[in-house]
């Protein structure tokens, strides 16, 4: 919901001279600002002088996570929402829409290199753009700046990822057996099984009778249990062999030590247990 507003001038009340103002409400800054324009045509007599928009980016990244938290996964949510919070808010944020320039987005950026990874660099790029265009979409600006520094944007390339040869892998269930890691790897390399649905595997998706397990809920890495974008995307998995007792059903089967949800970076922390792979 936008919200456009116009002064009335200083009204008295209770003894003080407060200012009146009168709010015109929109589901796009357009439908606001339009709402606004007809009132003065109407009582005034004649259309509104152009004024700049205060909305600041701010302003817009509020109404813009709103959009994604009611239109996409929790997971583009989170990661847009700290992204914006760490990122880009503290360079851009209190700056109005209509000043926002292409030198202000490269000052940023300048900004965000030097403190951050070339990913969250390129992560941070595509974030205000995502932004800006949604802005655009819902008329609170004309024109990005973004559309005249393509050259100039962040950029990262992913370095390729080589498969372990067999001895490799060898190598690396001999390191992991016995320790706590050994399941999740057995499962990584056996059954091809991404990371967060490794992480959110729970005992009720083993069928231990047929010697199975069914993925159907990825993990996120706020540890929200969310069904996968395509239900048509679950997916039953075979296993050589199982445990000899499961705990009680719904728990996690990957738990990190005192049984708190095993995650990203207790993973990364952790596996130096199980040494290098050779």
């Amino acid at each position: 919901m936008w919200r456009a507003v116009i002064s009335e001038g200083n009204v008295a009340a209770d003894g003080r001279v407060k200012r009146r103002r009168r709010y015109f409400y929109g589901a796009t800054a357009l439908a606001a600002r339009s709402a606004r324009d007809k009132y003065l045509a109407e009582t005034t007599g004649k259309a509104p002088a152009p004024e700049p928009d205060p909305t600041t980016l701010a302003e817009l990244s509020q109404a813009f996570l709103d959009h994604v938290e009611r239109n996409n996964r929790a997971n583009t949510h989170r990661s847009y929402e700290q992204v914006l919070r760490l990122h880009i808010l503290p360079a851009l944020g209190k700056l109005p829409l209509a000043e926002l320039t292409p030198a202000h987005v490269k000052s940023a950026y300048e900004s965000i290199s030097k403190k951050a990874s070339p990913s969250m660099a390129a992560r941070s790029h595509t974030t205000l753009r995502a932004m800006l265009n949604f802005g655009r979409e819902e008329h609170a600006i004309e024109s990005s700046p973004l559309d005249r520094m393509k050259r100039s944007a962040p950029r990262h390339r992913r370095e390729r990822v080589e498969s372990l040869a067999e001895k490799q892998v060898a190598a690396l269930l001999k390191a992991a057996k016995g320790t706590r890691l050994e399941a999740l790897f057995v499962l990584a390399i056996t059954t091809g099984m991404r990371q967060g649905e490794l992480f959110a595997l729970r005992w009720s998706d083993v069928d231990l009778a047929h010697r199975a397990l069914s993925v159907e809920v990825p993990a996120d890495t706020g540890y929200v249990l969310a069904r996968p974008a395509d239900d048509a995307g679950h997916r039953r998995e075979r296993f050589r062999r199982h445990p000899s007792e499961a705990p009680e059903p719904e728990k996690g089967m990957m738990a990190a030590p005192g049984g708190a949800h095993l995650g990203c970076t207790w993973l990364y922390n952790e596996f130096g247990e199980v040494g290098p792979v050779k």
